[in-house]
């Protein structure tokens, strides 16, 4: 925003400008073949350790953008290193066991 009725802005002159974007947001970059859609929202499925195999469970997230084929996402509960389904988890169901597999 220009201050006064007739700025002394002219063409070809420099300028400062500060853009205020808030806080910044831990985001997380998945594919986006991870991500399931419901009526509740989308959501990944998240790998836990189990007996006899692994257990899936569904956690909802908000999708901030995308890039390329992938989705950045915000997950609260969801960090740097713990494993998602990255593929076919519309076959899946909450408390599913698994048996995860390399593609």
């Amino acid at each position: 925003r220009l201050d006064g009725e007739t700025p002394s802005l002219l063409s070809g002159m420099n300028g400062v400008v500060e853009i205020a974007t808030g806080a910044p947001l831990a985001a997380l970059q998945v594919p986006s073949t991870a991500l399931t859609d419901s009526m509740l929202g989308p959501y990944v499925f998240v790998l836990s350790p189990g007996q006899g195999g692994s257990v899936v469970h569904s956690l909802y997230v908000k999708i901030l953008g995308r890039v390329g084929d992938d989705s950045i996402i915000q997950a609260p509960g969801l960090g740097s290193g713990q494993r998602i389904v990255a593929l076919g988890g519309f076959r899946l169901t909450d408390g599913q066991r698994v048996s995860p597999q390399t593609p």
